[in-house]
């Protein structure tokens, strides 16, 4: 049985997160309209045509999956090559089959499975959604240095810095030129051209770019050879990935090692579930096993953080 001061704590901590959750909800879906309302405000000429019942249905639908995408997926920093509905599908799926497995094949109580299957339907789509997200950004440190060179060669032509880096944006290769478009266009409105980049980098929270944009600034200000500032800033960056690529393959050995040990525990519970599904359900029964999941799940959780931490560390001159 669970005392009255467990039952008090835990009521207490799921009121405290139902409003957290509340609170962050209705801070994006709040985002999102005033998103909508400046789009509609500076869009395009757009064709006015009759809603039919179909249409406003649809759009209806589209508007709750947005909903849906506002509450389980953080603002994205680049163009999703995966649309929301597909990565709430997936959350959903994934959760559905994880309560289906704690359940029937592991053997586990009810509960269990309640309380797992909404907590994989929330964090696997916004960890597909980080992941994609991040391989976008590595791969925007990659491309940077060519542009930067290729500004580096207008410049040198002839160009001014406003049209050398509209031009950027329309023959650098993506993701380098969806960033400088979005520069050329922020410098085409009249934003000074510390403040465009600084506007752009907001989103990205790049320190290369940021680097570059102050650069950039500096130089546009106070006068100076900028094509030899840029040409050094361009070897430096390409020295920064360097020194991360090497750094990621002097810790590979201990990276792997950090994702088999901390894999061990789940696939031994796994294993001892499907092997003699009841050995595990006396720590479900009492305070005292309720007492040694708690202290193994933070054991865990510190083992993890300690080795991410270690890794990280890691510097390669």
């Amino acid at each position: 049985m669970i005392s009255g001061t467990t039952l008090t704590a835990i009521i207490l901590g799921s009121l405290g997160l139902a409003i957290i959750l509340a609170t962050e909800l209705l801070y994006r879906i709040h985002t999102r309209r005033v998103s909508r309302r400046r789009d509609a405000t500076f869009a395009a000429h757009k064709d006015i045509y009759r809603k039919t019942s179909v249409i406003a249905s649809f759009e209806s639908l589209d508007r709750y999956w947005q909903m849906a995408g506002d509450m389980l997926l953080a603002p994205p920093m680049w163009p999703r090559r995966t649309s929301e509905k597909t990565l709430i599908l997936i959350g959903l799926v994934g959760g559905l089959a994880t309560g289906l497995t704690f359940y029937f094949i592991l053997s586990l109580p009810g509960i269990a499975a309640i309380i797992v299957a909404p907590v994989v339907m929330i964090i696997l789509p916004r960890i597909l959604d980080r992941e994609a997200q991040n391989r976008e950004t590595d791969k925007f440190v990659e491309v940077l240095p060519d542009a930067v060179d290729m500004l580096v060669r207008m410049l040198r032509a002839g160009l001014p810095l406003s049209s050398a880096v509209s031009r950027v944006g329309e023959e650098a290769s993506f993701p380098a030129s969806a960033v400088f478009t979005e520069v050329a266009e922020w410098l085409d409105v009249g934003v000074p051209l510390g403040d465009a980049f600084l506007l752009v980098n907001n989103r990205l929270k790049q320190n290369d770019f940021e680097f570059f944009g102050v650069s950039l600034s500096v130089q546009n200000t106070s006068g100076g050879n900028l094509t030899d500032t840029l040409d050094s800033l361009s070897m430096i960056i390409r020295e920064r990935i360097l020194s991360g690529l090497k750094a990621r393959s002097v810790s590979a050995e201990a990276r792997m090692t950090a994702n088999i040990i901390t894999s061990l525990p789940v696939l031994l519970f796994v294993g001892i579930q499907v092997i003699a599904p009841g050995y595990l359900l006396p720590l479900v029964d009492g305070r005292n096993g309720y007492g040694l999941i708690t202290y193994a799940l933070a054991s865990f959780a510190l083992g993890v953080f300690v080795i991410r931490n270690m890794i990280n560390r890691l510097n390669v001159g």
